[in-house]
């Protein structure tokens, strides 16, 4: 059998007494089997003024007998405090119990508003500071409780200084878009819609993550949901991010450094290439993020990461979760890092939104009101209710040190120091990096079989560029080694088409009757466009006065070239033509 619905959760409500005071015992009776009537904030008076408190909820699926009971306990001082309320009543005696009346039988009652009797329990209310649980029950005829839904009042007053701010990310990163046959797949309208639900909002300042391959795969393939995409980006901010996503430490360990900062270079001219903005300076440390990592990101122009709180030490972890801390890189650097605020984030998911967002702001009222500094938050937002957030925006919005920021500002707070006012020294715990050296070693090859070939063609009617971006998509995290090598397997069949049918022409025998002689030679073309070669001549008994590696351009077709020769020594002689790429790094053809 499940419980009824405590704290707003929705459930199959079981019949469940509770006593009226120290509600610690739950007694299960069948009363009220398959009744499922459930409670439903609508909307409260976050913070107790002068005025009474009013709050409003809906009965779901309430009976004609059904009534409501209010009890309000003690107000709590600290946030533990607070959130131990959420999924049990208070064992201890109540401050107040009453049942509000209704208009009519509560199953004909659209919205129950009530105010909280201040000519009973208004001073004792005011009393003290805090957060006081109301826990409203909504009972069958017989007393059994259907349902259970704990809220809360702030009795909190107003000051500006010290403030507590919460800063909004959002995750919009979608697989790689490219393919290995330079096809992109991208659901175009599935991003658009993500983004459009993302929520808005003036004191909303949201920074998003989005890989720049994906603004440039869109661009390519949906014009209508690219565009729709920059609109619904328009105010927002970036993160920082590579072109495609990496494991920057992976790739640092496999001797790939450059090509991370090449990565990231990339992204930032991307992001301002086609949304006309640069992109913040905060970016995401993986996982496996090392004090080598930490220098890594300082070379790309990163000032800051985002982490979670599982990648740092005990005490580290504590001192991040109101202010930055500094972390060091391997040359004893700061960089400061964010966590990213868990238990905020888990408190907003709840399945009753305006019982979320009041909550939310329970929490951050009752810990900003005993700041001694200033501090702040991070949450990620792509997966809540933007209703919750309303609610929790609305009610910050009545008190001066609540505000909101943008993730850059939050970075700027001063960071966490020790109790002696020295600054505290963050400590990371990372994974274990991947082993990226097959692939760094598989795009190393490629790479020099694209950079060969690039020398060969001429630059206006150059392939090349699609090549070098699929080999900076092989570099994907989300690939496996053998997804990695299906895009470099691609690109080195593209190379050996392209570099395909070039010869060099068998001529007939002759005989020379002078020391110095011209010889005729032809190589050929089969290639649409021109191509730049270095024709290596050998030969044991003959000299080449001209030299004998010259570079040429090949048209399509035949090239008839005169090689000038002079003979060493009388009798037969072989003339070996080689063609290669530039410099030699590929072998293209050979005759002799």
């Amino acid at each position: 059998m499940s419980g009824p619905r405590v704290g707003g959760r929705r459930a199959v409500a079981a019949a469940i007494a509770l006593g009226l005071a120290g509600a610690g015992a739950l007694v299960i009776t069948p009363a009220a089997a398959g009744h499922r009537a459930q409670l439903d904030l609508q909307g409260q008076t976050a913070f107790v003024g002068r005025d009474p408190a009013v709050i409003e909820l809906r009965a779901i699926d309430a009976a004609p007998d059904d009534r409501i009971r209010v009890r309000i306990f003690a107000p709590r001082a600290s946030r533990d405090a607070l959130r131990a309320t959420y999924d049990a009543v208070p064992d201890e005696s109540e401050l107040s119990i009453f049942e509000p009346s209704l208009d009519g039988p509560l199953d004909q009652v659209p919205v129950v508003s009530f105010e909280i009797p201040d000519d009973e329990i208004g001073e004792l209310i005011r009393r003290d500071d805090g957060a006081l649980p109301v826990v409203i029950d909504l009972l069958a005829a017989d007393d059994t409780v259907l349902d259970t839904l704990i809220t809360h009042l702030l009795v909190i007053g107003n000051h500006r200084s010290p403030t507590l701010s919460v800063a909004f990310v959002a995750d919009l990163t979608v697989p790689l878009g490219l393919q290995p046959d330079q096809s992109v797949e991208i659901d175009g309208p599935a991003l658009v819609q993500r983004a459009r639900a993302l929520p808005a909002g003036p004191d909303l300042p949201l920074t998003v993550e989005l890989r720049p391959e994906t603004l440039q795969a869109l661009d390519a393939s949906d014009q209508a949901s690219f565009v729709d995409l920059i609109m619904s980006l328009e105010g927002r901010s970036l993160l920082r991010s590579p072109w495609v996503d990496l494991d920057e430490e992976g790739w640092r360990r496999a001797g790939e450094a450059d090509r991370v900062i090449e990565q990231y270079a990339l992204g930032i001219a991307t992001v301002e290439e086609h949304l006309n903005i640069s992109p913040s300076t905060i970016a995401r440390l993986d996982a496996d993020g090392t004090a080598d990592t930490l220098g890594l990101f300082r070379t790309t122009g990163t000032t800051g990461v985002i982490v979670e709180s599982s990648q740092l030490s005990g005490a580290t972890r504590v001192a991040s979760r109101y202010q930055p801390v500094r972390l060091f890189d391997a040359n004893g650097l700061p960089i400061t890092a964010v966590a990213v605020e868990v238990d905020l984030h888990d408190t907003l998911t709840h399945p009753d939104p305006e019982l979320a967002g009041h909550r939310a702001l329970a929490e951050l009222a009752i810990h900003g009101v005993g700041a001694e500094v200033d501090l702040g938050l991070l949450i990620e937002v792509d997966d809540l209710d933007p209703a919750a957030l309303r609610t929790m925006l609305s009610g910050m919005d009545q008190r001066d040190f609540l505000r909101t920021l943008s993730v850059e500002q939050l970075f700027l707070l001063d960071p966490a120091r020790t109790t002696g006012n020295t600054l505290f020294r963050g400590e990371l715990l990372p994974t274990v990096a991947p082993d990226l050296a097959a692939r760094a070693a598989d795009l190393q090859l490629t790479r020099g079989l694209v950079e060969a070939y690039s020398a060969m063609v001429a630059p206006a009617d150059a392939p090349i560029v699609p090549l070098r971006t699929q080999l900076l998509a092989a570099a994907a995290a989300e690939l496996t080694e053998s997804g990695s090598r299906t895009f470099t397997s691609r690109v080195f069949d593209s190379v050996l088409d392209g570099t395909s049918g070039l010869s060099v022409v068998p001529s007939e025998r002759i005989t020379l009757t002078d020391r110095q002689t011209d010889l005729p030679l032809t190589l050929r073309n089969d290639q649409p466009l021109p191509i730049t070669v270095d024709l290596i001549l050998s030969a044991e008994k003959l000299r080449f006065p001209d030299g004998e590696r010259v570079t040429i351009v090949l048209q399509p077709g035949n090239n008839d070239r005169t090689i000038r020769v002079e003979t060493l020594a009388s009798g037969d002689a072989r003339v070996t033509a080689t063609l290669t790429s530039p410099g030699g790094r590929l072998e293209l053809a050979r005759a002799i």
